[in-house]
């Protein structure tokens, strides 16, 4: 008598495998957006310390933010960001939402701000909102120039 595996016993380890794999491939997929999540994070905490750091420095600042950052300035050249020269701004894309994060210059009569506010509304998209979730929008405006900043 020949032992083998019946019918039954294989489509039941198939099954099995499937699940497993979807599993997997499911976890694969979080990992993946947890370091697009970072990556952009990063680029963003130091795209605001060189034109903080810049506007200290030099006293002044315009609305040509990618001058002041060379993060901002890769990530337009690579598409990763847009500048809206006419609004001051720069918009971060995370996932698939254009505008996730906006850099702005706000001039007032006394003083200028860098502003970082939340774009669209990223609640169907993973990446922009664990991007959205990591900045706390409390530490903004920063004031880059004006009557309380010390040279």
């Amino acid at each position: 008598m020949k032992r083998a595996f019946s019918m039954v016993e294989l489509i039941f380890v198939i099954v099995i495998l499937g699940i497993l794999g979807t599993v997997a491939i499911a976890k694969i997929a979080a990992t993946r957006d947890d370091a697009l999540i970072s990556k952009i994070s990063q680029r963003v905490s130091v795209a605001i310390n060189e034109i903080a750091d810049h506007a200290v420095a030099r006293k002044e600042i315009d609305a040509n933010l990618t001058r002041y950052s060379n993060t901002l300035a890769t990530m337009v050249a690579e598409g990763n960001a847009r500048e809206v020269a006419a609004q001051n701004r720069v918009e971060i894309r995370a996932g698939d939402v254009a505008d996730c994060i906006v850099f702005a210059v706000v001039r007032g009569a006394r003083e200028t701000n860098l502003t970082i506010s939340y774009g669209n509304n990223a609640n169907a998209d993973p990446v922009c909102g664990g991007v959205q979730n990591y900045l706390n929008l409390s530490n903004f405006p920063i004031v880059l120039r004006g009557h309380i900043v010390k040279y």
